[in-house]
């Protein structure tokens, strides 16, 4: 039992907790007030009330009467939980308020975090003679552990990086894994090594610092801007898809993976392809084929598929909002349970 306030000799409400204790479980359990006639002197009789609220018992009070005292009687019982009814509202009103600042001081903290996050996204895509780039990111909560990261390559040679990555997890610990792991790709990539070394480099550092055990998975690619190779490598992603303009054929780009931050050295496969004009290229995370309707099935890669090839003689900007749209449609009011990470490239020109 712990008692929050009391009034009297140290030793009178000693007396009354070891004559009362049974009566304040009673109480607790009935939410009803009770007298006891005390047997251990100095106490003579007890009175206990509860202290509730909307039938929710918070406390309770005791009252003593020393030996030889008149006993409490009914009307006191009635004067005690007139006082304690009020005294239950004005602790309850106080504790729903200390909630709702901490509520809101989480509120403000989050919509901070989120500012932060998003300003480490690109504010826009880049804009590349001959292609066409387009993004989207929503978080399932206010901040999430998605992000995409668009770079020139110092090598003065045209190359575009391109970086998608997905963090185990939701909200903070998920950000600032995102955000830690989005500065080392980023100075890795920016070295001019190969996507398939960068990431082996990257996942070496998270590992060697990563105390939150989350994992992440990314796929990091380069993009020669001039003749149209992307060379690229996955650490456990998920498979990009690629759309030929001249067959209609969808294909996903495979490479052997594994997911980065678990082990600390890991042998990635790094792979090329060419984009020839009109030809789509679709990154995304999970969030996007394991979007739920409401009746629990997934969106999957089928419909991804379907979507990106909808209308492909469309700009990046215009595919991006079909997908994006059709998601929501299947999707319909059922709350996201994941983040959402998409982008899309399209090559131009002949």
């Amino acid at each position: 039992m712990e008692v929050k306030a009391s009034f009297g000799a140290g030793e009178q409400v000693t007396a009354l907790q070891n004559a009362a204790r049974d009566l304040i479980a009673q109480v607790r359990q009935t939410g009803r007030p009770d007298i006891l006639a005390a047997d251990d002197a100095p106490v003579g009789t007890v009175l206990c009330a509860p202290l509730k609220a909307r039938e929710r018992v918070l406390g309770v009070v005791l009252f003593g009467r020393a030996a030889g005292q008149p006993v409490f009687t009914a009307g006191d019982e009635k004067l005690v939980m007139a006082l304690t009814s009020q005294a239950a509202i004005a602790i309850e009103k106080a504790w729903l308020h200390q909630q709702e600042l901490k509520r809101q001081r989480m509120e403000q903290e989050l919509a901070i975090g989120r500012r932060i996050q998003l300003s480490l996204l690109p504010e826009t895509c880049p804009s590349v003679p001959g292609w066409e780039l387009a993004a989207l990111y929503e978080a399932a909560q206010q901040v999430g552990g998605d992000y995409y990261d668009f770079f020139e390559l110092p090598d003065g040679t045209g190359r575009l990086g391109l970086v998608i990555a997905d963090v185990t997890g939701k909200g903070v610990p998920a950000a600032l894994m995102m955000a830690f792991s989005r500065a080392i790709i980023r100075t890795e990539a920016m070295s001019g090594r190969n996507p398939a070394d960068v990431l082996e480099r990257a996942n070496r550092i998270i590992v060697q610092d990563n105390r939150s055990q989350l994992l992440l998975s990314a796929f990091y690619a380069t993009l020669d801007t001039r003749g149209g190779q992307l060379a690229y490598a996955s650490g456990g992603h998920d498979h990009p898809f690629w759309l030929h303009a001249a067959t209609g054929i969808c294909e996903e780009l495979h490479s052997r993976s594994l997911v980065m931050g678990a082990f600390p050295f890991i042998a990635l496969e790094e792979r090329a392809i060419d984009l020839a004009a009109g030809d789509l290229l679709l990154l995304y995370t999970d969030g996007v084929t394991e979007a739920r309707a409401a009746d629990g099935q997934m969106f999957g890669d089928e419909r991804l598929q379907a979507a990106l090839a909808a209308n492909p003689a469309a700009s990046a900007g215009e595919v991006l909002r079909t997908i994006v749209g059709t998601i929501k449609t299947f999707v319909g009011e059922a709350p996201p349970a994941d983040d959402l990470t998409l982008v899309v490239v399209k090559r131009n020109g002949s």
